[in-house]
């Protein structure tokens, strides 16, 4: 007798660009499909990323077991897109989006990440005001909470303008997270202040990628 196999899949919350459809499966595992060809050509497994930059006293030995994919956002570049995936454990994964191949992987945060998006600037010098995000996938976000992060990365943007001459003329992605009890650096080193139930959204650089 032949199982019985499902002919069709349920796809939850899934991501695209012109070429490749992302979609997260497993909880764990996100897996890219070729759209012409409607094959699987690219699987990652988060639980398989490790963070670098660690020490062996900071280092989560458990963290792989039972991470899982909380939400994604792509951003798309001339030199190859982009997927930045966030974890249950608080781990950013870094990956090239047409291969799943990771490129960095940090963490950021001690528990879930909850929400990421990518934003640019306008190609325009003159518009300070316009932003415009990517897409963004959250399992636990809202549109009015991923504004109210949009207009705090345009404040941010603005700053980084009128402050220093080495922002690229035609704009920088900033990828913003939110996620839950944030490793301060300092804190491994002096006492802490409890932050396990505090959300804090942090603004990267994508090019040089500092807070």
């Amino acid at each position: 007798m032949h199982s019985c196999e499902p002919r069709f899949v349920l796809v939850r919350n899934p991501i695209s660009n012109t070429k490749n459809v992302l979609i997260p499966r497993d909880r764990s595992r996100i897996q890219c499909v070729d759209v012409e060809k409607r094959l699987v050509c690219a699987s990652l497994d988060v639980r398989k990323v490790m963070p670098g930059s660690e020490t062996i006293h900071t280092i989560d030995v458990d963290l792989a077991c039972d991470s899982v994919v909380t939400c994604m956002c792509l951003l798309e570049k001339s030199d190859g897109d982009h997927l930045y995936i966030g974890t249950s454990r608080g781990l950013v994964v870094v990956a090239q989006a047409a291969t799943l191949q990771p490129i960095s992987a940090c963490r950021p945060y001690e528990s879930e990440i909850t929400s990421m998006s990518v934003m640019e600037e306008a190609p325009r010098e003159d518009d300070r005001d316009s932003l415009r995000g990517r897409s963004t996938l959250s399992t636990a976000s809202s549109e009015s909470g991923l504004g109210w992060v949009r207009e705090r990365v345009s404040e941010t943007v603005d700053r980084f303008r009128t402050a220093s001459s080495t922002v690229d003329p035609q704009g920088t992605a900033l990828l913003a997270t939110i996620g839950r009890h944030f490793r301060s650096l300092s804190h491994r080193f002096v006492s802490e202040t409890k932050l396990a139930d505090v959300y804090s959204i942090v603004i990267w650089r994508t090019d040089e990628w500092t807070i």
